[in-house]
């Protein structure tokens, strides 16, 4: 069926008889009021939304130096931010600088310090294969949050390259080369980049521009692996520093 052709018929049929020339101006009115009609949405009601209690939120990592930083905030929903907002404010806005927070390995307790905005530092903390680490974070405000993992083995690289590649920005991407020999055991590896981790770099730990890459060792288990792969996160231009580490997670993490 021709649905153009019924549709002027339709047209022709129950609209008055025109004047030479005048029907092209009422076809051209009708397909107008279509399809400005078809283009305005209904609204979208937000007012009867029931919001979930805020929650503790909590990530860490292991800075270069071997220190541990956790960063502490409560959770945050997706209309309490837009394009327009500061991401630096809204960060600060959202840490929980209240809190007690502990890590406990071998029966011994190390307390971490807060910083700024919700990250809490810790150093001379001992990362034993095989043990047992807990997280406490107890907050005034927010209440109390637990966690528990098993620190795992450390694989280091055998060997990495980093290699700057001129793109069409006339800026460069890292082509990153890697070896490893995998433990036979199974392993989660993430390989990340991004400038270096500084305590002082406050924006770098909170909002780290990184290239992160998972890697399963199912195909490899327990022997020797290689790869070659671009990070093209981020333009990099002479003289920028990058750092290429590889963490071994846990499954869940991963």
């Amino acid at each position: 069926m021709d649905v153009r052709s019924d549709f002027r018929k339709s047209c022709w049929q129950h609209a008055p008889q025109p004047a030479d020339g005048a029907l092209p101006f009422v076809m051209a009115t009708v397909f107008a009021l279509v399809s400005l009609c078809s283009c305005e949405p209904d609204p979208l009601n937000v007012e009867d939304l029931k919001f979930p209690e805020t929650r503790i939120v909590v990530n860490s990592m292991i800075l270069s130096d071997g220190s541990i930083a956790v960063h502490v905030s409560q959770s945050l929903e997706a209309l309490e931010a837009s394009d327009e907002s500061n991401p630096r404010e809204l960060i600060a806005a959202v840490a929980i600088n209240d809190a007690d927070v502990t890590l406990t390995m071998g029966g011994k307790n190390h307390r971490l310090e807060l910083l700024q905005d919700g990250i809490y530092k810790g150093t001379g903390i001992p990362l034993i294969a095989g043990q047992r680490c807990d997280l406490s974070v107890v907050s005034t405000s927010f209440g109390t949050v637990t966690a528990t993992t098993t620190i795992r083995e450390q694989v280091p690289f055998e060997s990495v390259r980093a290699t700057p590649v001129r793109n069409e920005h006339d800026t460069y991407w890292i082509e990153v080369t890697y070896a490893v020999n995998d433990p036979a055991v199974t392993n989660y590896y993430l390989v990340t980049l991004q400038r270096p981790k500084k305590e002082e770099d406050m924006d770098q730990l909170l909002m780290p521009e990184a290239h992160t890459r998972a890697v399963n060792d199912k195909t490899f288990n327990g022997h020797h692996f290689s790869e070659t792969f671009t990070a093209t996160h981020k333009n990099l231009a002479p003289g920028d520093t990058i750092e290429v580490s590889l963490s071994n997670v846990p499954l869940d993490y991963f």
